[in-house]
């Protein structure tokens, strides 16, 4: 039987729907536009970026040096956000907040808790500083020095505050530990802090005597030391010992006036040599007319400044000058002699040594102690020592030192005066202690100028030295260099016997004088200490340089302000610029004679 619905089965049917039906909903789902994914809901702002606002508003108040409100906006910021990065800046701010509001004890109190919480933090150094600061204004001495000294070792690290560190070290410890005080001042004193001075001065003059030697030694050398010495002769002076001042102030003679403190020096020095038994009453027997009266005046000027009265020099004893003019003739020296005696305790004079020998004749068992300008031929007896170093001293050291060149035999020249038969006698002796032999003698008459009649034959028949000796003046040494080169005996050497000026005799002769060796009692151009200084003072005070008396003058005070009130001068050593060192038992002055030699028309010192 057929149906209507044609030919296809049931099942069939059903199956093609269901495709049909699976299909039209995939391709209505494609079609539904897309859904946006639902949004999140906004709340509030995170607490770190509200901690971070709040932070850097404290910072700005902090930078702008708005103090109050920066400490307000950041112990508000640390009470609510103990925990953040910004902690450990926010402390320090906070605690400087403090110190520059002078609220030193809440500074106090922060810088502490930074050090705890923060002990490795860059800032931990710095902190330190301020909280040693901030003690010592609230009077917590102790705690602050503690603080500082700790930090101490760092400081270099931080040169901006360093040196104020130091001052704040010097002024803590200023009262309970002087010294200690002094120490930081010299650091700043030495960093270039000039304007410490004052306060290092004030200081020192609240020290007691232990207390200054102890810084004078410490700081030897230094402002320091040499006002605690000047110090500390101001109390032994209060004391009445002046030994012990004079010892203190002679340690920084050189120094005090260099240093800002000469005026105080020279009136420790006019202190000390007040009282009566410190002065010496010296006469001066000098030529100041006639005929020798520019060398009279020339000891007198080196006399003066030995002594004190030109110049910054400081010697040991008040020296009070009474003069006496000889003029230059017997009679004078002889009255002059009369009227000192018995107003002084020592007489430097006579120059000559005729007025000398007249002088000795006229002295008495209690006479003041006499100090002769010129060489004597035998002891002046007690109490009388000769200035001037013995001509046989000299002619013994130019002897040895043309022995010490190979030579053997000697000639000499030498006036027919009593100082002329002292050189006989001396070389004579000289030979027979060290060897070598004197073959030619000449005496020569005062004033003659032409000796060749006996260098002709010297020549001819002989026999000619290996060396000449010359006793006289620069002007016969040059007469007898010339005539010798005349006479072809440019080989002969030369010596000359006590030349007074040895550069006057280069200007004569220097061409005739190669190889010469020659003695003089005083020369302005040795390298010796004690005559630099002497040409030093004597230029600075007189404008010029000075000459053999004006030496002959400084060494007769100084060897009077050495024995001071003794009654002889055993034991004495001086450095004096003639030579003079010291004397023999007997009298005779011991020295150390300048010796030269020229060579290419110049002087050379020999040692």
């Amino acid at each position: 039987m057929t149906s209507d619905t044609g030919s296809c089965q049931p099942s069939t049917w059903w199956k093609k729907a269901l495709k049909g039906g699976i299909f039209l909903l995939i391709l209505l789902d494609a079609c539904q536009p897309m859904r946006k994914p639902p949004l999140e809901e906004v709340g509030p702002p995170r607490p770190t970026v509200i901690a971070r606002d709040e932070f850097l508003k404290g910072k700005k108040a902090f930078q702008e040096g708005r103090w109050a409100e920066a400490v307000e906006l950041l112990k508000r910021f640390l009470e609510q956000y103990p925990s953040t990065p910004w902690g450990e800046e926010a402390l320090f701010m906070l605690g400087m907040g403090h110190f520059r509001l002078r609220e030193y004890e809440d500074a106090v109190r922060e810088f502490r808790e930074f050090r705890s919480r923060f002990p490795r933090s860059p800032r931990e150094w710095e902190v330190s500083f301020h909280l040693a600061k901030a003690l010592l204004e609230l009077g917590r001495r102790k705690e602050a020095l503690e603080v500082a000294e700790g930090i101490l070792p760092r400081a270099e690290e931080h040169p901006s505050q360093r040196l104020e560190l130091l001052r704040l070290l010097a002024k803590g410890w200023r009262e309970e530990a002087p010294l200690k005080a002094l120490s930081f001042y010299y650091e700043l004193w030495k960093a270039g802090q000039k304007e410490v001075r004052d306060e290092v001065l004030s200081l020192v003059d609240d020290l007691d005597a232990d207390e200054l030697r102890e810084v004078a030694a410490r700081w030897k050398g230094t402002f320091i030391g040499v006002y605690a010495r000047l110090k500390l002769a101001t109390l032994l002076l209060d004391e009445g010992k002046g030994d012990e001042a004079e010892a203190l102030l002679r340690e920084v003679e050189g120094m005090a006036k260099g240093l800002g403190f000469g005026e105080l020096f020279e009136s420790l020095w006019t202190r000390l040599l007040k009282p009566k038994e410190r002065e010496l009453k010296v006469g001066l027997l000098l030529p100041l007319s006639g005929r020798y009266a520019q060398a009279g005046r020339e000891v007198m000027k080196g006399a003066f400044l030995a002594a004190g009265i030109f110049g910054d020099r400081h010697p040991s004893w008040r020296v009070r000058f009474f003069i006496a003019d000889t003029s230059s003739t017997l009679k004078g020296a002889m009255r002059g002699y009369n009227r000192l005696k018995g107003e002084v305790q020592a007489i430097v004079g006579p120059l000559s040594p005729r007025g000398v020998k007249a002088v000795l004749d006229l002295r008495g068992e209690d006479d003041p102690c006499l100090f002769p300008l010129s060489s004597l031929e035998e002891g002046g007896g007690e109490g009388v020592w000769p200035l001037v170093i013995p001509v046989s001293t000299e002619v013994e050291e130019l002897f040895l030192e043309a022995r010490r060149e190979g030579l053997k035999t000697f000639g000499l020249f030498y006036p027919r005066t009593p100082f002329g038969e002292r050189v006989v006698r001396a070389l004579q002796e000289a030979a027979w202690r060290w060897g070598g032999e004197v073959i030619l003698y000449h005496p020569y008459r005062e004033g003659e100028v032409d000796f060749g009649a006996f260098l002709s034959e010297m020549k001819e028949v002989g026999p000619v030295p290996d060396a000449l000796m010359v006793a006289g003046t620069d002007y016969t040494l040059c007469l007898v260099a010339s005539q010798l080169a005349y006479y072809d005996l440019q080989d002969v050497r030369l010596l000359g016997l006590r030349i007074v000026d040895p550069s006057k005799l280069l200007g004569l002769c220097r061409d005739y004088l190669g190889g010469a060796v020659i003695t003089c009692p005083f020369w302005g151009d040795s390298s010796r200490e004690e005559v630099r200084h002497f040409i030093s003072a004597y230029r600075e005070v007189y404008g010029e340089d000075p000459g053999y008396f004006a030496a002959l003058g400084w060494d007769g005070v100084e060897l009077l302000t050495l024995m001071g009130k003794k009654e002889g001068v055993e034991g004495l050593y001086l450095y004096g610029v003639t030579g003079l060192r010291a004397f023999s038992p007997d009298g005779t002055p011991i020295g150390s004679v300048f010796k030269l030699r020229i060579v290419h028309g110049h002087l050379e010192e020999i040692y």
